[in-house]
């Protein structure tokens, strides 16, 4: 019990040093609650949306053509003499903070290079979008019986990765009453903080139900989470002194089973397939631009629990 309550403590250390996390896709959350003092471990493997963002060499050598036009048009004459030069094409953000590509070019105006002008033009970036492999790993104890209207609570953590880099969550879950002709159904309610260490935090709050038979859990889950401002939704006039928040909604459904297995040595209890729906689905990007919402996303996840 000490050992996990030092790594519990370690867990939620290292999360204040992560920055810029997304919200979480692995939610194994039965409705179903531990016993006092009964904890767990669980792992998850699943799929974390990703967008590459690039820059057509087709679109590059349309924006060349275009910068030479409005020279020209400008009354710069661009004569046989004169040579053409590229500083390079690379991933901005326009004024909204939108991801665009932009051509930054130059025009040497004399043979020995002595002056020149220079120009620059923004075209759309290229998306390709794909799933990476995602893990996770979270601990739950149960810390009391009926208390009230409750008839439980339990409190956790979850760490998961990777969302930009990482993202850590910590919840409280709320067992809720039924009625006594309802035995095998099971509720709860959970609320809970997403550590971020840019200008906010996430908080999301979650329901849960499930019905038992026999060794099989069908269940379901959603949850409504308050996002906190990414890296890449930083504004154009954002420094590393002064934050701009760029907070939104983002609602996320669940549907899966739990499966009991027999007490083996070192094998899980547990295994819990999942599909995870999510909306808006903003995905996780390397590049400090906007990272563009993709409407709904699915993907699958997998859950896997060692009760102690």
């Amino acid at each position: 019990m000490r050992i996990s309550r030092k790594i519990a403590v370690a867990a939620v250390s290292g999360g204040l040093c992560l920055q810029g996390c997304l919200y979480t896709s692995h939610h194994f959350n039965t409705g179903r609650l531990l016993e006092p003092g009964e904890h767990h471990w669980e792992i998850g493997i699943g799929q974390q949306n990703f967008v590459d963002y690039g820059c057509s060499e087709a679109e590059a050598a349309r924006a060349d053509q275009a910068l030479k036009a409005e020279l020209v048009a400008l009354g710069i004459p661009l004569g046989n003499q004169q040579s053409w030069g590229r500083s390079g094409t690379e991933i901005r953000k326009d004024d909204e903070g939108n991801p665009v590509c932009r051509a930054d070019r130059y025009f040497v105006l004399d043979s020995n290079q002595r002056e020149y002008t220079h120009a620059t033009k923004n075209f759309p970036v290229t998306t390709a979008t794909s799933h990476l492999i995602s893990g996770s790993l979270a601990w739950r104890l149960g810390v009391r019986k009926a208390w009230g209207p409750l008839t439980g609570v339990d409190v956790g953590w979850r760490l998961e990765a990777p969302t930009g880099p990482a993202s850590l969550e910590l919840d409280t879950r709320l067992g809720l009453p039924l009625p006594e002709r309802l035995p095998d159904w099971s509720h709860s309610i959970s609320l809970g903080w997403g550590i971020g260490a840019w200008a906010d935090n996430s908080w999301f709050g979650e329901y849960a139900l499930s019905r038992g038979f026999g060794a099989y859990r069908p269940f379901a889950n959603a949850r409504l989470t308050y996002l906190a401002t990414q890296p890449s939704d930083l504004g154009v006039r954002s420094t590393f002194n002064r934050f701009d928040a760029y907070r939104r909604w983002v609602g996320q459904g669940v549907l899966g089973c739990e499966i009991i297995l027999p007490p083996l040595f070192l094998l899980p209890r547990r295994i819990l397939p999942t599909v995870v729906m999510a909306y808006p689905a903003i995905p996780f990007t390397v590049e400090y631009v906007h990272a563009a919402t993709n409407g709904i996303d699915v993907s699958l996840a997998l859950g896997l629990s060692w009760g102690l």
